[in-house]
C-alpha cells in the first residue's frame, strides 16, 4: 500500500532537521565545509568565467605588463589557497569527521531503539522501519547537509556571474530563469518516481536478505539437505528477483524519460543552443560586445549551464532527502510508554514523563533533531525513586490483551512470597510467557494491578524495578564474544564470582576435567577458532548468567529443555540448595521437575485454574492432573 504524499512543508522541515542534527553532531564540520563551498564557488567562478576575460581587458586598455603580471601572481595564490583548503577538506578532514557524525547519529538511533517498549516488536513493520532508519541516518543527514551546502556554493557562484553579466545580458538571465523553472518543475516529479522506486526496491531487499539466510547459514543447513524446502526458497529467491527486475525496468523508464526531457530542454535547448546563439549574434550583428566583454559571457553560459544543472540535481536531492529523511522521523512514532518513561532524571531525581528533563542541562533530542514533548521531569504521587528488596509480590485481577487483539491474561490473582519456588505451568499458549512478561514489566496490564511491597510496579523506575530479577528464557541469545562477556553481560567481570557461575552451571569442574576457557571465543562468525558449544552447554551457559547476576528474584523459562536427564536432577539440586534464600519463578512443561516446588500455577486460556502444592494439585484430579499423568504414560 503506496504513502501518501508527504506535503512540501514537511520535506523542507526533514531537510533543515537534519541539517541541525549534523549541526549539534559537530558543528566545527558544518562551519568548515560552509567556509570550503563558499571559497570553492567564488573561486571557480574567478578561474573559468573572469580570469581570462580580466587579461584581454587590459590588453585592450594598454595595462601595462608588470601590473597584468602582479594580477596573475594574486590571482595563482587565490586559487592555490582555494585548492589547497579542498584537498584538505576531500582527503583528511572530511573523512574523520563524517565518520564521528555518523557513530554519534547511529548511537542516537540505538538509545531511541533501546528506549522503545517491547509492544512495538508484535509489530511486522518494526523490522522495515528499523532497518530502513538504520540505512538512511547513516547517509541521509551528511547528505542532506553537503547538498544544502553544495547549493550555497552554486547560488555564490551564480550570483557572482550574473553580478558581471546581467546589466548587459538581460536576455541570458531570462532564458536561465525559464530553463531553472522547468527544470524545478521536472525534479520535482523526478524525485517523487526515484522515492517510490527505492521504497519498492528496499521491500525487495528486505526478502532477498531473508532467502539468503535460509539458503546458506548453518542453523538451516540439516532442513536443507534432508527435505524438498531448499527448492522453496530457491524458487521464491528467483521470483523475488524477477519481481524486482520489473520494478527496475518499470520504474527506470519512468525516471529515465523525466531525465531526458529535463536534460533536452534545460540543458540542451535553452543553455547549449539559446544563450550562444543570442551572444553570437551580439558580437557578429549587432557589434554590441568587446571581446574581453564576449570572453565572460561565452564563459558565464557555460559555468551557467553547469551552475544550473548543479542547482536542478540540488533540488531533486532536496526534494528527494526530505521524503526519505520520513524514515528516519518513523522512529518518532514508537512507542515509548514503558521504557523511556518512568526513568528518573539524574539532575533532578524526579521521574520523567518523557525523553528528557527540563532540569537536565542537555536537551535530549530524537534522532531526527525533534525536540520531545512532554520532557518536563515531575513528582506523581506514590511514586518511589528507589527500588525496596522484594518482600512480597501480588498480581491483582490483572487483565491483558496484546496490541493485535490476541488474548493474553484473564483475571489473573497470584501471590509470590520471597524465598519461595514457584513453577507456571500448563499447556502451550495457556499464558505462562504473558504472565512473565508483565512480572518483567516488557507490558503493563490493561485492567488490575501488579505491587510489590503494596507499591504498583508503575511507580517504580523500569531499569531499577528489572535490576532485581535474574533470567534464564528458553529462546535466550548468545553472542559472538568471550565466554566471559556471554555470562556476565556487560556488568563488571569478577574472576571468581565467574568461575563460581560456571561452577554452578556445570560448565566449570576441574575434578571432573570439565573446563571452559572463560577467555575463548564463542562461535566462529569472527574468529576461527571460536568454541562451538552444544545445546545443553549453551543452556548451562545462560543458567551462568543467572547465577553470576545473584539476583533476588529469579525466573528460569524451560530452564533443563536440552539437557539430559541426569544432569536436569542435578541442576533442580543445585537450585533449591544454593538459592533457597531467593525467589525462583519456573516456567516448564516437564512437570517431574518442579513436582518440589512450594506453589505449582496451572493455567489455561490466560487464566489460573489451579494453584496449590504438587500432591494438592494431583489429589484435585484436574488440568494438572490430567497433563502430569499423560507425561508419563
Amino acid at each position: 500500500m503506496r504513502k501518501a504524499e508527504i506535503p512540501i512543508q514537511r520535506i523542507i522541515k526533514n531537510n533543515f532537521q537534519m541539517a541541525g542534527a549534523v549541526f549539534r553532531a559537530d558543528a566545527g564540520y558544518a562551519g568548515f565545509t560552509l567556509l570550503v563551498r563558499m571559497l570553492s564557488g567564488i573561486g571557480s567562478t574567478f578561474l573559468y568565467v573572469y580570469l581570462l576575460g580580466a587579461v584581454i581587458y587590459c590588453v585592450e586598455n594598454g595595462k601595462e605588463p608588470g601590473t597584468i603580471l602582479i594580477f596573475l601572481l594574486c590571482s595563482t595564490a587565490f586559487l592555490a589557497v582555494v585548492f589547497a583548503l579542498q584537498a584538505y577538506y576531500r582527503h583528511v578532514f572530511a573523512p574523520v569527521r563524517r565518520e564521528r557524525i555518523v557513530s554519534g547519529l547511529q548511537q542516537e538511533l540505538f538509545d531511541r531503539l533501546q528506549a522503545a517498549d517491547m509492544a512495538n516488536y508484535d509489530s511486522a513493520m518494526l523490522y522495515t522501519k528499523v532497518t530502513l532508519a538504520n540505512e538512511e541516518v547513516a547517509v541521509r543527514p551528511l547528505e542532506i547537509t553537503d547538498n544544502l551546502f553544495r547549493g550555497l556554493e552554486g547560488l555564490t557562484a551564480v550570483c557572482a556571474i550574473f553580478a558581471g553579466i546581467l546589466p548587459a545580458n538581460w536576455f541570458v538571465m531570462g532564458i536561465c530563469v525559464v530553463s531553472f523553472a522547468a527544470g524545478i518543475f521536472l525534479s520535482g516529479i523526478r524525485s517523487g518516481q526515484e522515492v517510490q522506486y527505492d521504497e519498492q526496491m528496499k521491500r525487495k531487499d528486505k526478502k532477498l536478505s531473508l532467502l539468503r539466510r535460509l539458503l546458506y547459514l548453518p542453523e538451516y543447513g540439516k532442513d536443507n539437505r534432508l527435505s524438498h524446502v531448499h527448492k522453496v526458497f530457491l524458487d521464491d529467491y528467483r521470483n523475488t528477483v524477477m519481481e524486482k527486475e520489473q520494478i527496475a525496468a518499470e520504474g527506470g523508464r519512468r525516471i529515465g524519460n523525466l531525465s531526458f526531457f529535463q536534460k533536452i530542454f534545460c540543458s540542451a535547448f535553452c543553455i547549449d543552443f539559446l544563450i550562444p546563439l543570442y551572444l553570437s549574434m551580439a558580437v557578429l550583428l549587432w557589434g554590441k560586445l568587446p571581446i574581453s566583454a564576449f570572453v565572460v559571457a561565452v564563459n558565464a553560459g557555460d559555468q551557467i549551464q553547469r551552475r544550473l544543472d548543479v542547482f536542478l540535481e540540488v533540488i531533486a536531492a532536496f526534494l528527494k532527502n526530505g521524503r526519505l529523511a520520513e524514515r528516519i522521523r518513523d522512529l518518532d512514532n514508537i512507542q515509548c510508554d514503558i521504557e523511556a518513561v518512568g526513568s528518573v532524571c539524574p539532575v533532578s531525581g524526579m521521574r520523567k514523563q518523557g525523553a528528557e528533563c527540563a532540569a537536565c542541562p542537555e536537551v535530549v533530542r530524537s534522532v531526527s533533531g525533534m525536540r520531545k514533548q512532554g520532557a518536563e521531569c515531575v513528582t506523581r504521587p506514590g511514586f518511589v525513586r528507589s527500588v525496596p528488596r522484594m518482600r512480597i509480590l501480588e498480581l491483582h485481577n490483572v487483565s491483558f490483551v496484546y496490541p493485535d487483539g490476541t488474548p493474553g491474561l484473564s483475571g489473573i490473582d497470584l501471590t509470590i512470597r520471597k524465598g519461595s519456588k514457584v513453577a507456571v505451568v500448563g499447556r502451550n499458549g495457556s499464558g505462562k510467557t504473558t504472565l512473565i512478561k508483565l512480572l518483567l514489566r516488557f507490558y503493563d496490564a490493561d485492567s488490575g494491578s501488579i505491587l510489590q511491597n503494596g507499591t504498583d510496579i508503575r511507580n517504580f523506575a523500569v531499569s531499577s524495578y528489572r535490576a532485581q530479577f535474574g533470567i534464564a528464557f528458553q529462546d535466550f541469545n548468545i553472542y559472538a564474544a568471550s565466554v566471559r562477556d556471554n555470562v556476565c553481560m556487560g556488568e563488571a567481570p569478577e574472576e571468581g564470582r565467574l568461575i563460581q557461575a560456571l561452577e554452578r552451571a556445570g560448565l566449570h569442574d576441574g575434578s571432573k576435567g570439565t573446563f571452559v576457557n572463560p577467555d575463548a571465543q564463542l562461535t566462529r562468525e569472527l574468529e576461527e577458532g571460536g568454541i562451538l558449544l552444544s545445546g545443553g552447554q549453551l543452556q548451562r551457559l545462560a543458567l551462568a548468567r543467572v547465577f553470576y547476576r545473584d539476583s533476588d528474584i529469579v525466573i528460569m523459562d524451560e530452564p533443563t529443555a536440552a539437557m539430559d536427564v541426569f544432569f536436569e536432577k542435578e541442576f533442580y539440586r543445585t537450585v533449591f540448595e544454593q538459592l533457597k534464600d531467593r525467589t525462583v519463578i519456573f516456567v516448564s512443561h516437564r512437570l517431574s521437575s518442579v513436582t518440589a516446588c512450594d506453589t505449582i500455577v496451572y493455567m489455561e486460556h490466560g487464566k489460573i485454574l489451579e494453584e496449590g502444592t504438587h500432591e494438592e494439585l494431583m489429589g484435585l484430579q484436574g488440568g494438572y492432573y490430567r497433563l502430569f499423568r499423560a507425561q508419563f504414560e
